[in-house]
């Protein structure tokens, strides 16, 4: 969240994953180029099959899905299509 936070956007945790996702991210109404971010945190990035097709309903709809994970204490970022679009390293 600190992440997210720090790039103007506002976060809300579902804690102890009661929901789809762990963390939404909506950006400043002064960011118009930024779009709500729905995240699933994963330790290892690894998503269950079940799960996996949830997420891409509801990312048809709702906004752009990312699964955040480490890898080697880095933190990386992949869109469902296991697009990486960030990793914190670069």
């Amino acid at each position: 969240m600190a992440f997210f936070r720090s790039r103007g956007y506002y976060c809300q945790r579902s804690y102890a994953s009661k929901g789809l996702y762990d963390v939404i991210a909506i950006p400043s109404r002064l960011n118009p180029d930024q779009r709500t971010l729905l995240i699933q945190c994963k330790k290892n990035g690894y998503v269950p099959k079940e799960e996996m097709e949830k997420l891409r309903q509801n990312d048809k709809w709702w906004g752009v899905t990312i699964i955040a994970y480490t890898k080697k204490h880095i933190i990386k970022f992949r869109l469902l299509d296991d697009t990486e679009v960030y990793y914190d390293g670069e």
